[in-house]
């Protein structure tokens, strides 16, 4: 049990290591000792369920899955609201706040003031803001439980592309769940919102059988992104790509179908601002 356990630990603990020599937070370290403790103060449940890697096979039981995930959503939660005593980080947060309380006095994003993402972040953040009461510490809170989708799919992602190998995958959900505890990468940003989308898009790419309906997702979901941040558009191309690749370069109407569910969202909202005269 216990070199299962170091097995694990060991490159989590490692990682925030890194983190911690690389800010000199100490809230690494107690993200760090409190997973432990909570390993070890369950131990005995945890041995009686099975909740272990099998190093043999690299693969779960459903008691696994479901309790290292609300690890990594334990610790992210932790890492994330380290800076909660701070109420501005950056700029860009407060900033697209206030731009997106344009939405409650009935005008459109972007129509009084210009930012430099799209209107659907704008939309999104009115959206939070308003669902937590206009409270700023809800709002990153909320937030967190957002960049956690993100982590999840991840693990989605990294399971299929390793081949069920649940080492590989949660690893991967605990890294990226340190990586992103740097103040210049908290969970408000669009990026973590496209996010989201761009594993969508892998999901469906991969999952889904019908290569018209695949494409044409596609290319709303990419659409949706590019309203949210519009340097996303390039992650359309590796689709493109690869789509054509697999089709040997012949089959193009099926792969451009992309372009007309990329078209529909941007329409809607050409259609709105154009009555609206903006």
């Amino acid at each position: 049990m216990l070199k299962n356990l170091t097995k694990i630990l060991l490159p989590i603990f490692a990682t925030s290591l890194f983190v911690e020599f690389y800010e000199g937070e100490k809230e690494v370290y107690i993200a760090s000792f409190l997973l432990l403790a909570l390993l070890f103060a369950f131990q005995k449940n945890i041995t009686q369920n099975d909740i272990v890697f099998s190093f043999e096979d690299t693969s779960f039981n459903k008691w696994a899955i479901g309790f290292w995930i609300l690890l990594v959503l334990f610790f992210n939660l932790i890492l994330q609201n380290k800076l909660l005593n701070f109420e501005t980080i950056t700029w860009d947060v407060p900033s697209y706040l206030v731009a997106s309380q344009e939405i409650g006095l009935g005008n459109l994003p972007l129509e009084t003031q210009w930012e430099s993402k799209g209107p659907m972040l704008l939309y999104i953040y009115y959206f939070i803001s308003e669902l937590v009461d206009k409270n700023y510490i809800y709002f990153r809170i909320f937030n967190d439980f957002i960049l956690f989708i993100s982590i999840f799919l991840i693990y989605k992602i990294v399971n299929k592309t390793t081949n069920n190998s649940s080492l590989k995958s949660v690893l991967s959900m605990f890294i990226f769940t340190l990586l992103v505890s740097f103040e210049w990468f908290i969970s408000e940003f669009s990026e973590i919102y496209c996010l989201i989308i761009l594993g969508l898009i892998y999901l469906v790419f991969e999952n889904v059988d019908n290569v018209s309906v695949k494409h044409f997702l596609i290319g709303i979901l990419i659409s949706i992104s590019t309203l949210i941040n519009q340097g996303t558009i390039i992650f359309i191309f590796p689709y493109l790509i690869v789509s054509l690749y697999r089709n040997k370069f012949k089959n193009f109407k099926t792969t451009f179908l992309m372009l007309p569910g990329f078209l529909i969202p941007h329409t809607l909202f050409l259609v709105i601002y154009s009555s609206r005269e903006c």
